[in-house]
């Protein structure tokens, strides 16, 4: 049931002054002493990975107790260690460092004590990955100093992101960039630069103060391409890498005509272009990318204009506080607006009127999960947060502190409220207020199938309503005794369920879910509800599909 925190490569130095050898640095404690062993192989071949570090953590406090290295076997071992509960964590250059069957930020956690077998672990570790995109001209000349944009797929199912940004860098003189120490998975990538031939008297670049924009045939702009080649979102297509595979990519720049904006045209007549200060941002995959000055563009030294963009999908920011729109740009003569987005105002209360948590931050994303769902965020300021920007259809809420979620009890639009965590936004500007819980409840039992505890098993609280609480669920990892925790459970009905191979299900939609739901535990949270609430039987661990096919195939 870790709710896991990787630690870094770098920790290697810190175990630097640890004991190695098995069994030595445990801590003066009375009682029965256990031993933890197995063997750490590769996830892909199955072949055992020797020199990996091995560390035993404190399940609780997450200090480490030991470490020890794997023999060229892949075995390693802890002896006289105490009953407990410990995370275990490989390191492996050439590998990604992981905790012990670890799904996004959980894992499983090894169980010692009478009866719990913890010396037949089998540790997989996935090999790491890299990208490596070259950047080429027209001409194919490599391009120096191009922003390359890698965007990964969620790993696993049912999370809230489908893409999201992990690295940005820019070209060497070679138009190389690697991206090294990547997991295997799905990932999209997008390149933004700007032709250093071109001469349109770009904003913020050397263009301004050389008159460089004299030459019709060079007043050229590169759109953000896409791989492949594609310079929109939806012809994007994936790189998806394997593990332990260094894929090499080429993404092509060609330059377009460039577009000149008028300024009064974006931001509308008799407005003060000096206290607007307006900028565009490319949007990538839903996100605007903040990007160098010169992809930040100003009025020119005139005031009327703005130059050398490259058509495409754009964010204006305009004014103070900051005011923002999307725009579809296509041609010179005037910005077509992008689909119409609107401003919502939302206001924060308790649903019990206690004063609100401090550092609490609101997020939005679309409901429509067959889109890519980007998650916007604000910081509550106040007893309000305001997004900007918001595209028609219906979004989702979720209230949250750095210390975990709330639950969204109820949205008031206009006086009316309405139980659910969602809301249709149109293209007018809204002003909401969201009631949310504390969801102070817990939950705990053990997932088992014929009395013990099974690998990789997803144990899932799914709410009574889950197409209107979707943000009422909540995960664990059961450990290797089938134990788990479900912390930060608001009043209600539920339904826990333990899935092996869970974590390859889209355990948000009720869909996938409805066949498990009958072998699972109900259960009722009560009202103010802080002590933990025990099932009183064990969860029966079923199986997916795909296991079920594994499991007759061997």
């Amino acid at each position: 049931m870790i709710k896991t925190t990787l630690i870094a490569i770098a920790c290697c130095a810190q175990l630097s002054g640890l004991t190695a050898a098995c069994g030595q640095g445990a801590e003066s404690v009375s009682g029965p002493r256990y031993r933890i062993a197995g063997v750490v192989v590769d996830s892909t071949t199955g072949v055992p990975v020797s020199r990996a570090t091995v560390v035993l953590l404190g399940s609780a406090d997450r200090r480490v107790h030991v470490s020890t290295q794997t023999n060229p076997d892949g075995a390693f071992g802890f002896s006289h260690i105490p009953a407990g509960k410990y995370s275990l964590v490989a390191i492996r250059l050439g590998y990604i460092a992981s905790n012990f069957n670890q799904h996004g930020e959980y894992s499983t956690a090894i169980v010692t004590g009478e009866g719990q077998d913890t010396e037949h672990i089998r540790f997989p570790l996935e090999a790491s990955s890299a990208i490596v995109v070259n950047v080429q001209d027209d001409f194919g000349e490599p391009v120096t100093g191009a922003q390359v944009h890698i965007f990964r797929k969620s790993e696993f199912k049912g999370y809230d992101v489908e893409l999201f940004p992990l690295l940005s860098g820019v070209t060497e003189d070679s138009g190389k960039r690697t991206s090294y120490n990547l997991q295997p998975g799905e990932y999209y990538v997008a390149v933004s630069a700007h032709p250093w031939y071109a001469m349109n008297d770009r904003a913020g670049g050397e263009g301004a103060e050389a008159g460089r924009a004299v030459n019709p045939a060079l007043d050229l702009a590169y759109p953000t391409t896409y791989y492949d080649n594609a310079t929109n979102e939806a012809d994007a297509a994936p790189v998806v890498l394997a593990p332990g595979h260094r894929e090499q990519i080429t993404v092509t720049l060609h330059a377009v005509p460039a577009l000149h904006l008028s300024l009064s045209a974006l931001l509308g007549q008799g407005t003060s272009q000096q206290e607007l200060a307006p900028e565009l941002h490319p949007i990538v995959f839903g996100r605007p990318l903040d990007l160098p000055d010169r992809w930040q563009f100003d009025p020119d030294s005139s005031g009327e204009e703005i130059n050398g963009v490259a058509p495409g999908d754009y964010q204006l920011l305009q004014g103070e506080p900051r005011r923002s729109s999307e725009l579809h740009l296509a041609g010179s003569a005037g910005a077509a607006n992008g689909p119409a987005a609107a401003s919502v105002e939302v206001k924060l209360r308790t649903a019990n009127g206690s004063p609100l948590p401090k550092e609490l931050t609101v997020a939005m994303m679309s409901a429509d999960r067959s889109r890519k769902r980007p998650v916007v965020s604000e910081e509550v300021k106040g007893e309000t947060c305001t997004f900007v920007g918001v595209k028609p259809g219906t979004v989702q809420f979720h209230v949250m502190t750095k210390e975990g979620s709330f639950t969204v009890e109820g949205i008031t639009v206009s006086g009316k409220l309405q139980a659910e965590d969602r809301l249709v936004v149109k293209d007018q500007p809204l002003s909401i207020e969201i009631t949310f819980g504390e969801a102070t409840g817990k939950i705990e039992g053990f997932a088992l199938r014929d009395g013990k505890g099974v690998a990789n098993t997803l144990v899932e609280l799914v709410p009574r309503d889950l197409q209107a609480h979707g943000d009422q669920i909540r995960l664990d990892q059961a450990d290797s005794d089938g134990s788990f925790l479900l912390p930060r459970v608001a009043p209600g009905d539920y339904t826990v369920v333990a899935i092996e191979g869970g974590w390859d299900l889209d355990w948000r939609d009720w869909r996938v879910l409805r066949p498990f739901l009958a072998a699972g535990e109900q259960i009722t949270v009560p009202a103010n509800q802080s002590a933990a609430v025990s099932l009183p039987e064990p969860v029966h661990v079923q199986q997916t599909a795909a296991v079920r096919r594994g499991a007759q195939a061997h």
